[in-house]
């Protein structure tokens, strides 16, 4: 079982959320909601996290509200989640992550929320909060759906070696991901080194996105994380894949969303989708890779 406290988890799923309130800042409390929600639904995580912070009471006198249950409903087959509490007070963890500061968690009531689930591609999800006295904070989204990949057979040009891959459904990727994995060093271990593609490596039109992975430009890379890590060579390339992750609409304009009910704040998802392939040997060695066995 992981041992890793589940007040300490969240900082990493939130620290993004939290740290951009330039960017996402959707909380305007009017006195009339008992909570705001921030979160999304990822993809590419087994574990989700929500923040849920109580708003101020219309009444000076009425008590703070606590959520008493949060659960979430896969809107197609009705297949319900109950979340669990994973910090009964921010101020455990007010100095990491962008939570915020003891003092101002502690006026706030923030609750981080986790439940042990992966979103599928293309479905819809509500997640309702409760307490004990106000009507339930209901959030909406439908995560992205599936695209469509092609990949296309590795182009040679001179000491150039690229490949073309098309992912049909996705307009703009919010991140591009390849993955090197390997067999290294003798005897052979298995290595897996990731590199991040930014807007040059890919261009986007409609709803499709084409990436180009440049691999004599990877190579490089590739090889020196290999000798930090495991010293030299052989390094054979066993397989490929690339990850792209596209946003739900709420991403798009997170001040203006409208697919929270009875609160404020920000709910979305992520998908995350992953295409995998083989090179031929011969390719391999072009780019720089040693022979297989």
């Amino acid at each position: 079982m992981d041992s890793r406290p589940w007040h300490i988890v969240p900082l990493l799923a939130l620290a993004f959320l939290t740290a951009c309130d330039n960017t996402i800042d959707p909380v305007v409390d009017d006195g009339t909601h008992a909570f705001a929600i921030t979160g999304y639904l990822d993809m590419g995580a087994d574990t989700q996290f929500v923040r849920i912070a109580a708003l101020r009471q219309p009444e000076p006198s009425a008590s703070t509200p606590v959520p008493r249950s949060v659960v979430t409903t896969r809107l197609s087959t009705h297949e319900i989640v109950v979340w669990q509490e994973a910090s009964a007070s921010a101020g455990d963890v007010s100095s990491a992550g962008g939570i915020p500061s003891t003092g101002e968690a502690a006026s706030r009531r923030d609750h981080v929320f986790f439940a042990p689930f992966r979103p599928a591609a293309g479905a819809s999800y509500v997640i309702e909060i409760r307490d004990s006295g106000t009507g339930a904070l209901k959030g909406f989204t439908s995560v992205p759906d599936a695209p469509a990949i092609e990949i296309d057979a590795p182009r040679v040009f001179g000491g150039d070696v690229s490949q073309r891959l098309a992912f049909d459904g996705i307009a703009e990727p919010a991140r591009v991901r390849a993955a090197y994995n390997l067999h290294v060093g003798s005897p052979q271990r298995g290595a897996r080194v990731e590199v991040d593609y930014d807007a040059r490596f890919y261009s986007s039109a409609g709803n499709r996105v084409e990436i180009f992975v440049p691999y004599d430009l990877d190579f490089e890379r590739v090889r020196q994380e290999v000798m930090d890590r495991f010293g030299g060579p052989p390094i054979i390339l066993e397989r490929m894949e690339l990850t792209v992750r596209a946003l739900s609409r709420e991403w798009l304009s997170p001040a203006t969303a409208t697919n929270i009910e009875n609160g404020e704040g920000f709910f979305a998802s992520v998908g995350e989708f992953t295409a995998s392939w083989s090179i031929a040997d011969s390719t391999a060695e072009r780019i720089g890779f040693d022979a297989g066995p």
